[in-house]
């Protein structure tokens, strides 16, 4: 670097000294200035003041080739050595900023692709200088918000007074984390004001590109994606699931699912009371090892058909054995829930005591068979 090179020749002749000084552009001398000197100082002090010189010179960035007009064969060759540096110098600058200026323009389309892609995928990009403050916001960004291309946000107050202020500090709290080196990530979730004054809920994602040589954060960006719909689906299904629970837990039918290999994963009071096992107990027991030998044929078949594709639901009357050996006739109803690429993920099942009816129902035949045979 130019402002690094201190050079500085002392040259000591009779009269006095001649001691140009780093930065000044130097000319040489004019011979009314030099005090007389003897012939064979004047052909080393002249040359050596032209090297001088051209050397401060290029040292403030003008580059020029010095032309030494006497002296000796050594100075002479000292000078053609110093021009050869010279022109290798402004060759390697030429190089060095013309690597710069494409290094410059590569970063820049970089840039502007990387900020093109996200906007492009619906998200908004913001940019944000943590030295100055400033904020840099893309027109995406402002269209999820609803607000006109260039609005005069710029600074991280601008942002907050978007936010809604009950979760305030949640957000916060989360970039702290993340700048402060307390967080690997920086993801949060929250609400924002749109200029027509409704909510948007907003999934703000960020990274620090930049850090100073102490390690603080210089430069971050992020984007901001408007997650709304998945916000409002997931409540709606979470005030449906709070429905189904409340149905599932309080109805007096037997319910419960399984896994694929139908190992039980939940379960309601109707169905372990039936059976009559603790919950922690009845909860991964397999469903064939509650089926009554004999009637476990049939129902292996149903579940071959069903991961074969062929079946999508069944019925079956069988007998379940409760935890005391009692053997229950039951009317079980199966369900089978797929995946989207058709694998079975679960099976839902109703199930009825029907117990009396087919006692009812033995007892009846065992009286026609009397009646038969007398």
């Amino acid at each position: 670097h130019r402002d690094a090179v201190r050079l500085r020749f002392d040259v000591q002749a009779e009269g006095g000294a001649l001691l140009p000084e780093p930065g000044d552009h130097v000319a040489a001398p004019s011979p009314s200035t030099v005090p007389a000197r003897r012939p064979w100082s004047r052909r080393i002090v002249r040359p050596i003041t032209q090297l001088t010189t051209t050397a401060l010179n290029i040292a403030a960035g003008r580059h020029e080739v010095c032309t030494v007009s006497s002296g000796s064969d050594e100075v002479a060759t000292l000078a053609t050595a110093f021009n050869a540096m010279t022109a290798q110098l402004a060759r390697a600058q030429a190089g060095l900023e013309e690597r710069v200026q494409e290094r410059t323009e590569s970063l820049l389309t970089s840039e502007a692709r990387w900020k093109f892609a996200l906007e492009g995928a619906g998200d908004g990009v913001w940019d944000w200088n943590l030295e100055t403050g400033q904020i840099t916001f893309s027109q995406r960004y402002f269209e999820m918000l609803g607000y006109p291309e260039g609005a005069d946000w710029n600074s991280l107050e601008d942002w907050k007074s978007h936010v809604a202020p009950e979760e305030m500090q949640h957000a916060m709290t989360a970039l702290e984390a993340y700048l402060d080196g307390n967080s690997p990530a920086y993801a949060t979730e929250y609400r924002m004001r749109c200029n027509d004054g409704s909510w948007k809920w907003i999934l703000a994602r960020g990274k620090v590109v930049a850090r100073a040589e102490d390690g603080r954060p210089r430069r971050m960006i992020g984007t901001h994606a408007d997650i709304t719909e998945r916000k409002q689906i997931l409540a709606a299904l979470q005030e449906s699931e709070t429905r189904y629970r409340s149905i599932f837990e309080n109805a007096y039918t037997c319910m419960a699912s399984t896994d694929a290999n139908r190992c039980l994963v939940d379960f309601n009071e109707a169905f372990r009371s039936l059976l009559g096992y603790e919950a922690k107990t009845l909860r991964g027991m397999n469903i064939e090892d509650l089926t009554h030998p004999d009637d476990r044929e049939q129902e292996q078949a149903y579940f071959a058909e069903i991961h074969a594709g062929q079946r999508h639901h069944y019925r079956i009357e069988k007998r379940y054995r409760s935890c005391t050996g009692q053997n229950l006739w039951v009317d079980v109803s199966v369900a089978v829930i797929r995946d989207s690429q058709g694998q079975v993920q679960h099976f839902v099942a109703v199930v009825y005591d029907i117990t009396q009816r087919r006692t009812a129902e033995d007892k009846l035949n065992l009286m026609a068979q009397v009646f038969t045979s007398s």
